[in-house]
C-alpha cells in the first residue's frame, strides 16, 4: 500500500482500505486479531487477497486470528469453528468435520458451504473424497483419476 501513502483515503478502494486498517492493527504487533466480517463490501479480488494475508499472518507471523463471519465458504480456512445461535454456543467443529456436523449447521439454520456439499454427496453415491480438502481442483483431479 505504500504506492498510496499520499492519497486520499476517500479515494481508497473498500479493499485497500480494509489492507491499512489491518496494516494499523499490525503495526501494534498484537497476539490475537479480532476481525469482524472482515470481507463485507470487497469485490472477489480484494477478498482473495484480504483472505490470503490473514492467512499469512497467522502461518508467518503466529498472530491467533479470530475471525467473525456470515460468509459460509470462509469457514473452511479455520482451524476451529465455533457456531453460536442466539449468542450462544451452538456446537464447535473443524473444517474437516464439517460433513460430520451438518446436521448441527442446518438446525441453527446455516448453510452448508457448497464444496462440502459436494464431497458429502459423493461420497454418499460411492465416489470417496476425501474430508480434509476442500479445493475444488483437488476434488476434480480426484473424480477424474478414478474414471
Amino acid at each position: 500500500m505504500i504506492e498510496y501513502r499520499n492519497r486520499d483515503i476517500y479515494a481508497l478502494s473498500m479493499g485497500q482500505k480494509q489492507r491499512i486498517a489491518v496494516a494499523e492493527m499490525l503495526a501494534l504487533r498484537p497476539k490475537y486479531l479480532v476481525l469482524d466480517e472482515p470481507t463485507a463490501m470487497l469485490d472477489p479480488v480484494s477478498k482473495k487477497k484480504l483472505i490470503e494475508t490473514i492467512k499469512k499472518l497467522k502461518s508467518e507471523y503466529g498472530i491467533t486470528i479470530i475471525y467473525i463471519t456470515n460468509v459460509i465458504q470462509e469457514i473452511l480456512n479455520a482451524d476451529r469453528i465455533i457456531a453460536l445461535n442466539k449468542g450462544e454456543l451452538a456446537f464447535e467443529c473443524t473444517p474437516n468435520t464439517i460433513i460430520e456436523n451438518i446436521e448441527k449447521f442446518k438446525s441453527i439454520g446455516l448453510e452448508i458451504p457448497e464444496v462440502v456439499r459436494l464431497i458429502d454427496g459423493l461420497n454418499k453415491n460411492g465416489i470417496s473424497i476425501g474430508k480434509d480438502n476442500f479445493d475444488i481442483d483437488h476434488i476434480i483431479k480426484e473424480i477424474v483419476g478414478r474414471v
